[in-house]
Formats: C-alpha cells, structure tokens, sequence
C-alpha cells in the first residue's frame, strides 16, 4: 500500500483579513491538496470550524455573505455599550444557526482551534465538547467581547498568544505543515495625531504582527501563504469579502507548487 503523506493547515487570527482564508481553500480545492488537520485561531478558527464539520467551500462563502449582509461593521469602532451587546446577541445567534450542538467529534476533519486563559496567560487549545461555545471564546477579542467561561476557564482571543497554531499540529506529526498568515504590513504613516481608537487599532496590530513572528521563528519546515492583498481595510463588507478572497487565492496559488511538491504530488 502506497504511504500517503497528510497535511496539516493552521488558518491564521487577522480579524476581517480573515476572508482570505476563503480564497486559500478554493485553491486547495482546485489543486486536489488533501486536508487531514486543521487548526484555527480567531476568525481562522470561525472559517476552520466551519469548513471542517461541513466540507462544503459553497456553503461557508454563502454563509459569510449572508452574515456580511446584515452586519457591515469593523471591529476596531466606537459603540455604546447596549449596541455591543447587540452584536455579541447577533454572533451568538448566528454560531447557533450555523453550528446548533455540532462537537469536535461531528468534524469530518480533526480540528483544534486556539484560545488564551485570562487567569494563567496561557494559551488553551480546544478540540473536545460544543464547537459553537469554543468559538465564541476564540474570537472573544478583549473591549470587543466579553470573556468566555468554558472548559472551566475564563477564555478570550487565541490570536494574541498563538495566531497561527501551527505548533499543535506539529504533534499529529503532518508530513507537511502549512499555515496561513493573514496580517498585512503595516505601513501607514499618521499624518496627524493618532485618536485613541487609531491608537489602540495600531497596539493591537503591532502586538499580532510580533506574536506571529515569534510564532513562525519556533516551527521549522513548514510553508506560508501570505495573502496579497490590493484593498486593505479592517472591515467585515461584501467589498472587502470579495477583495481579501482574492488575495487568499493569489497568495495560495504562489505557493501551490511548494505545497505539492512536498507531498509528492508532481
């Protein structure tokens, strides 16, 4: 019998940049690349999550516009505190819609999505119990959502300790490891004093750009698709769902022939 190497895919935490984990898979798609594992952090874990209990790329673009939709918005915004909560309820109802009580197990492809632990600082990875309550805690970006109790545990945003979980993949022992770094470069320069919004927005990017560094520089052997993007803007509309799709596809497809080649797929 013929060994068949298997692939790890750690989709990476980057806010809406995330849609371009849209254009990724309809490429691995294209190119028949075999998905055995998948890891997510943030909204890497929401696309991962999704695509690994439904293996249906139609379905999970139809869903993110149809989300899209009713909610164009950016994270990083002034809100009062009754519409932050009206935003939590939406998220919270829409995991409901999408996930119901679908668990890790439901899955069709194994799957472990990353959160931090507010008390310990460390990082926490999901992969048993209620898909839709881990999300909630992956994506819990702090003055954004509240923090999740789950697993016994106060849990917020994965991607601030680990956002693109590659490492955890590395225990399945994948002949290859691919993983999925949405963060553009930053290269804005104020032409005035930063506002207190401008401020924190730029902390936090700051912050994921050195985390995801630090992330990479720890895993050997592994390969990196970087997004390339021509629209860049922290918000979650059909504009940028269509444009960031793009990106992933154009940052998959310069990849493609590394990928295939280390599973001896040439």
């Amino acid at each position: 019998m013929q060994y068949k190497k298997k692939l790890g895919l750690a989709l990476g935490a980057g806010g809406s940049f995330g849609l371009a984990h849209l254009g990724v898979l309809s490429v691995l798609e294209k190119y028949k690349i075999p998905i055995d594992y998948i890891s997510g952090s943030s909204i890497g874990a929401v696309i991962g999550c999704h695509y690994s209990l439904y293996r249906d790329l139609k379905k999970l673009e139809e869903d993110a516009k149809s989300f899209i939709k009713e909610n164009n918005f950016s994270l990083f915004n002034i809100e009062t505190v009754l519409e932050r909560k009206k935003r939590i309820r939406k998220f919270k109802l829409y995991f409901e819609d999408i996930f119901g009580d679908s668990t890790f197990k439901d899955c069709k492809t194994p799957l472990c999505i990353t959160a931090a632990d507010l008390e310990t600082g460390k990082i926490v990875y999901l992969n048993k119990g209620s898909l839709r309550s881990a999300l909630l805690a992956s994506i819990s970006i702090p003055l954004v959502f509240e923090p999740v109790f789950y697993w016994g545990r106060w849990l917020v945003d994965g991607g601030f300790l680990d956002p693109i979980p590659l490492d955890i993949l590395q225990k399945k022992n994948p002949s290859v490891l691919v993983g999925v770094d949405l963060y553009p470069k930053i290269k804005k320069i104020f032409a005035k004093q930063p506002t207190h919004l401008e401020t924190a927005q730029r902390c936090f990017r700051i912050f994921e750009h050195t985390m995801t560094e630090s992330t990479l520089k720890k895993i050997p052997n592994k390969i990196i698709i970087k997004p390339k993007y021509t629209l860049v803007k922290d918000l979650f509309s059909l504009e940028t769902a269509k444009s960031y799709k793009i990106a992933g596809e154009r940052g998959a497809l310069q990849q493609i022939s590394k990928i295939k080649e280390a599973l001896d797929m040439q």
